[in-house]
């Protein structure tokens, strides 16, 4: 009974992360609009000007929940000096050692088993502080609420196989699948991005 529980938490978790990334990929496609009057100062022409896909920032949220301070530290790292993006974004340059402690700190903490689980659930707020990095400085027309959503059903559908999976193997994957999220989190961050 309650592996049937187990399952149906996770597919819908699924469907509702499928729902939202469908309901972001019309988005892409769109021409970039000309700038109102008064707003060339806050996007700049050029690439770098140009704001990051929403497709690709909803994705961005469902990746970040294999690794969330990875996540995070990479895209301090990747736009920290980029002014080009909705005005500056100095203070993640500033913040550059806070981000290296919460990275380090998760990298850690998901590869003891059992501590795993609980530290699971404070990688919401990460995954959450993301999201807002995402719709403030990366894309002006992105939904902190939807990169919010697609995150936390991500993390949930993340949860509910590692506990599944760890609990069938005694905690003996643990680290390993940690590992592999960690290295496939910053592959696909930097993919994204």
């Amino acid at each position: 009974m309650e592996k049937e529980s187990r399952v149906k938490r996770t597919l819908v978790a699924f469907l509702l992360c499928a729902a939202l990334l469908l309901h972001a990929a019309p988005a892409v496609g769109v021409q970039a609009q000309a700038p109102q009057p008064g707003t060339e100062s806050a996007a700049q022409a050029g690439p770098a000007g140009q704001p990051v896909p929403q497709l690709r920032l909803y994705l961005l949220s469902a990746v970040s929940a294999l690794s969330p301070g990875i996540a995070l530290l990479k895209v301090a790292y990747d736009f920290k000096d980029d002014k080009k993006l909705n005005g500056g974004n100095n203070w993640l340059g500033g913040a550059l050692w806070l981000f290296w402690i919460i990275a380090f700190v998760g990298f850690t903490l998901d590869k003891i088993p059992g501590v795993a689980h609980i530290h699971h659930f404070f990688e919401y707020g990460v995954i959450w502080f993301l999201a807002y990095i995402a719709s403030t400085f990366l894309n002006a027309d992105f939904a902190t609420l939807y990169g919010i959503l697609t995150g936390t059903a991500a993390q949930a559908l993340r949860q509910g196989l590692r506990g599944g999976v760890d609990t069938g193997t005694g905690g003996a994957t643990t680290p390993i699948l940690s590992t592999i999220e960690d290295i496939v989190t910053y592959l696909a961050v930097s993919w994204l991005l």
